[in-house]
């Protein structure tokens, strides 16, 4: 899961979370690294690490995943890639989610960042769109409510009773990041 909620919450590309490791993940500096190996543009860029990420990340080391390596394990890219195809499917599956586009979570955090910023060239920035932030403005300006941005990074992870209730069904999705 903690490939999943970084995506949700820092907006990389699929393919950047798939080549993401833990330590880019900077907690004491609160910024997720996206290096120029790692960027599909192949500029450098730091994006903030939300409180709500950092919840996720915690819920997953409670729940046995530990913070070393790649975010999405496999060794290589394409490995990771179908480690993140086969988590994204048991995820929709288990919520009932029948169409996923291929970047829906990169999409919805822009939404909701560009709703609760309302600094367009900062989220263009961090989505690794800096040099115009037009793009941004014509798609995502409107796209949700400023409450509703605030709200989805505020999403937390479920208490540890609810989560370990809940985990009967999802173990495999928890833990395969181990």
């Amino acid at each position: 899961m903690p490939a999943l909620a970084t995506w949700a919450f820092c907006g990389a590309r699929r393919a950047e979370i798939c080549r993401l490791s833990f330590e880019d993940l900077d907690r004491k500096r609160m910024e997720l690294r996206i290096s120029a190996k790692v960027a599909k543009s192949g500029v450098a860029r730091f994006v903030p690490i939300p409180s709500a990420l950092v919840a996720w990340l915690e819920a997953a080391e409670a729940a046995g995943v530990a913070p070393v390596g790649k975010l999405v394990p496999g060794g290589s890219e394409g490995r990771s890639e179908g480690q993140m195809i086969r988590w994204l499917k048991d995820v929709r599956e288990e919520a009932g989610i029948v169409d996923w586009p291929a970047n829906a979570l990169r999409h919805s955090f822009a939404s909701h960042a560009c709703a609760m910023h309302e600094d367009f060239a900062k989220v263009a920035a961090w989505l690794g769109h800096a040099r115009d932030p037009r793009l941004l403005v014509a798609r995502y300006r409107h796209a949700v409510a400023k409450d509703a941005g605030a709200k989805w990074f505020d999403v937390q992870p479920p208490k540890s009773s609810e989560r370990s209730r809940s985990q009967r069904g999802s173990d495999n999705v928890l833990r395969t990041a181990s």
